[in-house]
């Protein structure tokens, strides 16, 4: 079963081309990973960031919920990690540097 995903309006003014075809990328290499782990993603939600101490730190948030309890959700996300690294180094130079420096995923799980 697909994942719910929602793309709240804070995110659409971060989304350029790059950084849409980037998330797009990013969303595949992260359902692939947990159908590997055997987790099930109830629900991914796009957001933007901007902290207004910094200029030019924008960030395109990736929240993910997932059906586990907090001690197996930690295990994936430590696994996680892994997985998303060696994907970013897949990616041509442009599109790593935005999911390096543009892109940051949270994992949410329920108790």
């Amino acid at each position: 079963m697909e994942p719910l995903l929602i793309v709240d309006p804070s995110a659409q003014p971060l989304l350029s081309f790059q950084a849409k075809t980037t998330v797009n990328w990013l969303l595949t290499a992260l359902k692939r990973a947990a159908i590997g782990s055997f987790v099930r993603l109830e629900r991914i939600e796009i957001s933007g960031y901007i902290d207004p101490e910094y200029a030019d730190s924008d960030e395109i948030v990736i929240t993910q919920w997932v059906a586990l309890p907090a001690e197996d959700a930690m295990r994936y996300w430590g696994k996680l990690g892994g997985i998303v690294e060696a994907w970013i180094s897949s990616l041509p130079e442009d599109l790593a540097r935005i999911a390096h420096e543009r892109i940051a995923i949270d994992l949410r799980w329920r108790d």
